[in-house]
């Protein structure tokens, strides 16, 4: 997957034939957050969570995607306006759809994420 010299995922870059990458959004400890787009889904704007995969030990690799699992297992039987909705777990991705996105676009303007009514 084409990526800069920080090694985030370039724009436009397609992620398991159907999410198209918009703009890096955010990096933290675990992984980074892109917006994007959902191909499958009329275009409609979601945020996708990388994990970062710098492990040389197959075992703390192994750790951590079990670990990045468990918070999208978690996440997704949370209900609540704040805490975005799981739409898909990967390996090593987890794509994300929900108010909290809009409040993050609403302090960024620059992400270019604007969610309709409905559309969470």
């Amino acid at each position: 997957m084409p990526r800069n010299e920080s090694g985030q995922l370039e724009p436009d870059t397609v992620l398991a034939g159907r999410y198209r990458i918009t703009r890096f959004l955010a990096g933290g400890g675990m992984g980074l957050v892109y917006i994007a787009q959902d191909q499958r889904l009329a275009d409609r704007p979601c945020a996708i969570k990388e994990i970062f995969d710098r492990f040389t030990n197959p075992e703390e690799r192994a750790r951590a995607i079990e670990y990045f699992h468990r918070e999208a297992d978690t996440l997704s039987q949370l209900k609540h306006p704040a805490i975005p909705a799981i739409v898909e777990r990967g390996v090593d991705r987890i794509s994300l759809l929900g108010k909290k996105l809009q409040k993050i676009a609403d302090r960024n303007p620059s992400t270019g994420l604007h969610l309709r009514p409905g559309d969470h």
